[in-house]
């Protein structure tokens, strides 16, 4: 009875153990903080919602923005749904700044198939150690494109409270 409960308490132990050291698989942020390129067609105004996502399971980093219907003031609009700007990168990198920081760097280039090139940076400074004059949000996000036709480089920066587990 004693080798019973010895050997179930030890597996339960072990079982604890490997789901606490086990990575979050998908790990999001919802975004309040939207600078686009001035060069760029959309503006904040015309976003209703953005995230976030980190797959640390599959390697990809995206960043959704949902676009809010816009309609001129006493024109007749239809209701629509509008599609989410996507970008979407492979996680190449996952290193510890100098302030603890966690910093993921993604990067997707398709300009030899007439393709964008994105890169993403996710910082999560939710860990932060060091000391700062002005507030750092939880969440930073960089997002930069390169287009081939015509040859146009924007930069996006977005922001956001802390990196959260999400859903897969």
């Amino acid at each position: 009875m004693k080798q019973t409960i010895l050997a179930a308490t030890l597996v339960l132990c072990s079982s604890i153990t490997a789901f606490a050291t086990s990575p979050i698989g998908v790990r999001q942020a919802d975004l309040n903080e939207y600078r686009f390129d001035e060069a760029y067609s959309l503006k904040k105004e015309n976003i209703k919602r953005g995230i976030v996502q980190l797959d640390l399971v599959n390697n990809q980093v995206t960043v959704t923005l949902e676009r809010a219907m816009t309609c001129p003031p006493r024109m007749h609009c239809m209701r629509m749904v509008m599609a989410p700007v996507v970008f979407t990168a492979a996680l190449l990198d996952t290193k510890i700044g100098a302030c603890n920081e966690r910093i993921y760097t993604a990067l997707t280039d398709k300009t030899r198939g007439d393709g964008a090139r994105v890169s993403i940076e996710v910082i999560d400074n939710s860990k932060m150690t060091c000391m700062t004059f002005v507030a750092v949000p939880a969440t930073e996000v960089k997002v930069q494109t390169l287009t081939p036709r015509p040859r146009e480089l924007m930069n996006h920066y977005f922001s956001g409270p802390a990196l959260v587990p999400g859903l897969q």
